[in-house]
């Protein structure tokens, strides 16, 4: 049985490979779009999100094995990332319509749950536009501001009302940033993260190098 599979397919280990970084580092390789990268892992079948951390790689491989990888290349990662934050962009938009409806009904349990929902895909989705906006201004050097600086200094600006009401518990004033300015503000950020298109390829690319 081996003691590492790549994409669901056996994987020899190098010589001289005794920790988890060491593997790691002969699995990646490349640059740009085309660059391989360690997508997710397992150890003895149990999924680790934090195997890039210090702690998982210094890991010894007779420890946790066996181990599963998932590779891709950049270009995939951006392909993918790009699709499910466009398709998230309307479920995140009635989640912040029935927060907000839940504010004015002073539901605080049901509104708060929808407002950590919300938060943790505002995370995933800013990671996101980190990237694009990047590209956006390596690709355009002559521009002070993109249309993406735009959108996230608004955004910005709403989540900072949002926190400022928050502390207050002014509900309502919360459920109207929510109904009128963040879901309203997601359009725009689908036109932000769709700069990234296949007619942008430019754009990708430097999109992932700032990944490598």
């Amino acid at each position: 049985m081996s003691i590492c599979t790549v994409n669901g397919l056996a994987h020899d280990i190098e010589a001289g490979s005794k920790t988890w970084g060491q593997l790691l580092a002969t699995l990646e390789r490349g640059e740009g779009l085309e660059r391989v990268v360690v997508a997710a892992v397992r150890f003895a079948g149990v999924d680790q999100p934090t195997f890039r951390e210090p702690e998982s790689l210094d890991l010894k491989l007779d420890g946790i094995a066996p181990i599963d990888v998932e590779r891709s290349t950049n270009g995939e990662l951006i392909a993918f990332a790009r699709e499910t934050a466009l398709g998230s962009l309307g479920a995140l938009a009635e989640s912040a319509r029935q927060a907000a409806d839940a504010f004015r009904l002073h539901d605080l349990k049901r509104a708060h749950s929808r407002l950590a929902d919300i938060v943790s895909a505002f995370k995933l989705l800013h990671s996101l536009t980190g990237i694009v906006r990047h590209s956006e201004a390596s690709s355009r050097p002559g521009e002070a501001e993109t249309p993406g600086d735009e959108f996230v200094k608004r955004l910005q600006g709403s989540l900072e009302s949002l926190i400022d009401f928050q502390v207050n518990e002014d509900w309502i004033s919360v459920a109207d940033v929510l109904e009128y300015e963040v879901a309203d503000l997601l359009p725009h950020w689908a036109a932000v993260i769709r700069a990234t298109g296949d007619g942008e390829q430019q754009s990708v690319e430097l999109a992932a190098r700032s990944m490598s």
